[in-house]
C-alpha cells in the first residue's frame, strides 16, 4: 500500500508548507537566503553588486554609446515550425537544443564590417559565468560566413548584414542545460578603450526557452523514427490502461495537452526549486527523476496528493474524475498546494505531460499483477493460518495493475547497453534516498537482473518477476512455504501502440518468457542480492502441490447484479484426497489491497486421483452492494488444505464487475472558431438508484461552455439523462486537426463512468485564422 499524507493533519493542525513561485523568484530574495545561510568557515557569498562588478560582460550599460546599440531583435516566426514548437501556447521563444535557428538585430546606426565587433551572449541561471558552462559568448565574424563555435559548441553564422540590420543563424549545444536563458548583445569599436565604446543590452522583449531535441542526432534523447516522435513528444491526448478483468486490459482516454499554459512554467520552476543545478538540467536521467519526486506531495509539496482509500474529502476531486492533466497543473498553480487526490495512473499521465512538455519522449506504461515488494526480499510474500484463512495484514500487496513510465535516452553514467526506455514511478510507494522517487532504470537493467545498478532497478524487477511464496502458519505460529508461484507477478505490460489506438504489449522487453531457462537464471541471480539471504533456501524446500485450483470471475455482470465465482478443485496426485477448501470474497481497491469481507464459503471435498470438481458460490447484490467501493472492485481467495498430510494450496484472483457507458454525439462538421453542439447520453442499465451524480468534461484545445455538470435528481434505473454542451475549437496548424472530448461520471454507487469522443476540426478560411500575437515581422525571409 502506498505510503500518503494523512489527510485530517491538513485539517486539525497548520504545517508550514513550502509554496512554489511558479515564475522567476526576484534574484535579491534569493540571494538573501543565501547570505542568510552563510555561516562562518563557509565561503564568503558574494553580493550581486560585487558579482556585477567582476563579471562585467553582465553589466548592462545605462546609456547608449559610439558602440552599436540595439534597437530590436527579430524572432522568425519560421523557428518555432522548424523546432516542433509552433503547439506551444506561450509567449517566449522556445526552441530546441542542437539545431539552428535565425535571429535578426536591429541596431541604431549601420554597422561596419571593418570597426563594429558584435558578441552575442546567452546567461543561463542566476549568476552566469563562462567557467560553469552558464554563459555562452558567440563573437559575430562580420567579414565572411564562417562558423564560429564556441568552447561548449554552441555555433552562430552570419549570414546577411545589411545597413543596421545584422542576420545570423545561432545553434545550441545538444548538451547544453534546458530551461529559460537571457539574450545580451555586447558591442564594442575595435579598438576603443573609452567608457561610451562598449555597449550591453539585455534583450527583454520575450523570455528564451531550450528545450531537449528528439530531432537532434546529437541529442541524449533523439529518437530515429518520426513516428515515434510524433507519437511521444508531440502527440498532446493518448491512452493509459487499466484493469478490465476478464475483458483485458481497459485504456483510459487522457488530454495531455503538454503545450498549454502553464505547463512549461510549472514544469521549469518545479525543476528550479527542486535544487537541479546547470550539469542536471543537461540530462534527463536527472531530470526524471526530480520530476518523479516533485509530481507527489509527500516530501515537498508537489503537484498531487494520493490518496487510495476513503473518505474523499467533499472539495476534493476522485482519481478517477481525472482526465486532463492541464486541470491538474492549473489547479496546483492557482491554489500553489498539492491537488487532491491521484493514484497511479493520474501520477503516471501527469508525468507524461511534464516530459514532454519539456521535449522528453516519454509513455505511460501499465503492468498488471504489480507485485509492491516493502523488504527488498525480492520475494512477494503472502500468508495462511492453520484452517486456511488469509491472514491479509501481513502480505505483501499485488496490485490488480500499475501504471508508470517509461522515457527514452541515452545513459551516458552507464557502462555502455543501458540505452532507450528508461522506467521511473511518480506514485509514492517507497523512499530512495530519503524521498519519494523511483527511477530511471533501464529496461534492459531490469530484464537481466542488473539490480546493483542505480535507481530502483530491484524494485521495479520485482514489481514485474517476483516469485510469489505462500507461506503457511500452523498452530504452533510457525511458518513454512507450501507454495512458490512463479508466473503470477507481471503481466501484460501494455502501452498505446505508434499511431493508433492499439495496445502494445512490452511484456518481453521487461523480462524473458515466463519459466524458461534465461527468466529463471535471472530470478535466482537476483536472489543473490536479496536483503533477507537466507530467504534462498525456500527454493530448496519441498513444495509439492496435492491440489491445482482455478479461479473463474464474473464475464459481463453489470455492477449491481447477481453474480457467480466459481472455484474448481482438482486433485493431482495419484491417490484418493480430502481437501479443506474456502472461498473467501472481498471488496478490495486496486491496489490488491481487500477491505471488507463479502463472504466466506467453507467446503469439505473428497477426490479421487485426477478428479476435479467445481464449486459454484452465487454472490446475490443484496449483499455485497451495502460495502461495495464505488470502484466495484473483488479479490476472491481459494485455498485447499490436505485434511490428511496439511500441505496448502492457494489462489486469488481480482475482478471488477461492469459499469454504464457514456455517449457523445457531435452534431455535423466541426471548424476552428465555430461553435458546435456535442450531445453527451447516459442510460442507467444498472439496477441501482443513483444518487448525487455528476459530469466533468475535459476538451483540451476544444473551448467548452461548461466543464462541470451536476445532475439535480436521482437517476433511477433504465432512466436516460441528456445533456448538450457547446465546443468552439481554436487555432489549428493544419487543414485538419484530432481533439479528442472526454466525460466522466460520478455518483455515490458508481464511479468511474467514462465516454469520449475523437473530433476532427477543419480549418476555415477567412480573415478571424490570422494570428495577432505574431507580427509581420516575425515572418522568415
Amino acid at each position: 500500500m502506498p505510503r500518503r499524507r494523512n489527510s485530517s493533519d491538513d485539517e486539525n493542525s497548520s504545517p508550514k508548507r513550502r509554496r512554489y513561485n511558479f515564475r522567476r523568484t526576484p534574484f535579491r530574495v534569493r540571494l538573501s537566503a543565501r547570505l542568510a545561510a552563510n555561516v562562518e568557515g563557509r565561503k564568503p557569498v558574494v553580493s550581486d553588486e560585487d558579482f556585477l562588478e567582476k563579471n562585467k560582460v553582465l553589466k548592462v550599460s545605462k546609456k547608449p554609446g559610439k558602440a552599436l546599440n540595439l534597437k530590436k531583435l527579430i524572432h522568425p516566426k519560421c523557428n518555432r515550425y522548424d523546432h516542433n514548437t509552433s503547439d506551444y501556447v506561450h509567449p517566449d521563444i522556445i526552441l530546441r537544443r542542437g539545431q539552428p535557428f535565425g535571429l535578426v538585430l536591429i541596431f541604431d546606426r549601420d554597422v561596419s564590417k571593418e570597426h563594429d565587433e558584435i558578441v552575442l551572449q546567452f546567461a543561463y541561471g542566476d549568476r552566469s559565468l563562462e567557467s560553469k558552462g552558464t554563459l555562452i559568448r558567440l563573437k559575430l565574424d562580420l567579414k565572411s560566413e564562417k562558423k564560429v563555435t564556441s568552447l561548449r559548441k554552441w555555433s552562430v553564422i552570419v549570414e546577411k548584414v545589411d545597413g543596421p540590420m545584422v542576420r545570423c543563424q545561432v545553434t545550441a549545444s545538444p548538451k547544453c542545460s534546458i530551461g529559460r536563458y537571457r539574450l545580451f548583445t555586447d558591442t564594442k569599436i575595435v579598438g576603443s578603450e573609452t567608457e561610451d565604446g562598449r555597449v550591453i543590452t539585455e534583450y527583454n522583449d520575450r523570455g528564451i526557452i531550450f528545450l531537449f531535441n528528439a530531432w537532434c542526432p546529437d541529442d541524449v534523447v533523439y529518437l530515429e523514427n518520426e513516428d515515434k516522435r510524433e507519437e511521444y513528444v508531440m502527440n498532446d491526448s493518448g491512452l493509459v490502461y487499466q484493469s478490465g478483468g476478464l475483458w483485458g486490459p481497459r485504456p483510459k482516454q487522457w488530454n495531455f495537452e503538454q503545450f498549454s499554459n502553464p505547463v512549461l512554467d510549472v514544469t521549469l520552476s518545479l525543476l528550479e526549486q527542486g535544487g537541479l543545478g546547470p550539469s542536471a538540467m543537461a540530462s534527463p536521467v536527472y531530470i526524471t527523476r526530480k520530476l518523479s519526486a516533485v509530481a507527489n506531495s509527500m516530501d515537498d509539496d508537489g503537484i498531487l496528493e494520493g490518496r487510495w482509500s476513503e473518505p474523499y474529502h467533499k472539495n476534493s476531486t476522485k482519481p478517477w474524475f481525472w482526465s486532463s492533466s492541464l486541470d491538474i497543473i492549473k489547479q496546483f498553480d492557482e491554489q500553489k498546494k498539492p491537488v487532491q487526490y491521484g493514484q497511479c495512473w493520474v501520477f503516471s499521465a501527469l508525468i507524461t505531460t511534464l516530459c514532454r512538455a519539456l521535449g522528453i519522449p516519454t509513455r505511460s506504461v501499465t503492468n498488471f499483477s504489480s507485485a509492491h515488494d516493502t523488504d527488498m526480499s525480492m520475494t512477494i510474500d503472502e500468508h495462511f493460518d492453520c484452517e486456511g484463512e488469509c491472514l491479509e495484514e501481513l502480505n505483501d500487496s499485488v496490485w490488480n495493475f500499475h501504471v508508470w513510465n517509461e522515457s527514452w535516452f541515452k545513459r551516458l553514467d552507464l557502462p555502455a547497453g543501458y540505452d532507450g526506455w528508461q522506467a521511473f514511478d511518480a506514485t509514492p510507494q517507497e523512499a530512495s534516498e530519503g524521498v519519494m522517487q523511483c527511477g530511471p532504470a533501464p529496461l534492459r537493467a531490469i530484464k537481466d537482473g542488473h539490480v546493483y545498478l542505480n535507481y530502483e532497478v530491484g524494485f521495479i524487477f520485482a514489481e514485474v518477476n517476483g516469485d510469489r511464496v505462500t507461506w503457511q502458519h500452523d498452530e504452533n505460529g510457525d511458518m513454512h512455504v507450501s507454495e512458490i508461484r512463479e508466473k503470477s507477478v507481471g503481466r501484460d505490460i501494455s502501452t498505446k501502440a505508434v499511431g493508433s489506438n492499439a495496445r502494445e504489449d512490452i511484456t518481453l522487453q521487461y523480462k524473458y518468457p515466463e519459466g524458461s531457462p534465461e527468466e529463471r537464471q535471472v530470478v535466482e541471480f537476483v536472489n543473490r542480492f536479496s536483503e533477507d539471504k537466507d530467504k534462498r533456501n525456500i527454493y530448496g524446500q519441498d513444495t509439492t502441490k496435492a491440489f491445482s485450483l482455478d479461479i473463474k470471475t464474473p464475464n459481463d455482470t453489470l455492477i449491481g447484479d447477481d453474480f457467480v465465482v466459481e472455484a474448481t478443485v482438482k486433485n493431482v496426485s495419484n491417490a484418493m484426497a480430502k481437501a479443506k477448501v474456502k472461498v473467501t470474497l472481498y471488496h478490495a481497491y486496486y491496489t490488491g489491497v481487500a477491505s471488507k469481507r463479502v463472504l466466506t464459503k467453507p467446503y469439505d471435498l473428497e477426490l479421487k486421483a485426477n478428479e476435479e470438481k467445481t464449486l459454484k458460490v452465487e454472490v446475490p447484490g443484496s449483499i455485497y452492494i451495502p460495502g461495495m467501493h464505488p470502484e466495484g472492485d473483488f479479490i476472491v481467495y481459494v485455498s485447499a488444505i490436505n485434511k490428511e498430510f496439511g500441505g496448502l494450496q492457494s489462489a486469488y484472483d481480482s475482478f471488477s464487475l461492469k459499469k454504464p457507458s457514456l455517449e457523445l454525439e457531435v452534431e455535423g462538421d466541426v471548424f476552428a472558431y465555430k461553435e458546435s453542439k456535442v450531445t453527451i447520453r447516459f442510460v442507467n442499465t444498472t439496477c441501482l438508484t443513483l444518487t448525487n451524480a455528476g459530469l466533468k468534461v475535459s476538451a483540451g484545445k476544444l473551448t467548452i461552455d461548461r466543464e462541470s455538470i451536476t445532475i439535480k435528481k436521482d437517476i433511477k434505473p433504465k432512466q436516460e439523462v441528456k445533456e448538450v454542451i457547446t465546443i468552439k475549437p481554436e487555432k489549428i496548424r493544419r487543414r485538419r486537426a484530432r481533439r479528442i472530448i472526454i466525460v466522466t461520471m460520478k455518483s455515490d454507487q458508481v464511479d468511474g463512468i467514462e465516454g469520449y469522443k475523437e473530433i476532427h476540426v477543419q480549418k476555415r478560411t477567412s480573415p478571424e485564422e490570422h494570428d495577432s500575437s505574431d507580427s509581420d515581422e516575425d515572418q522568415c525571409s
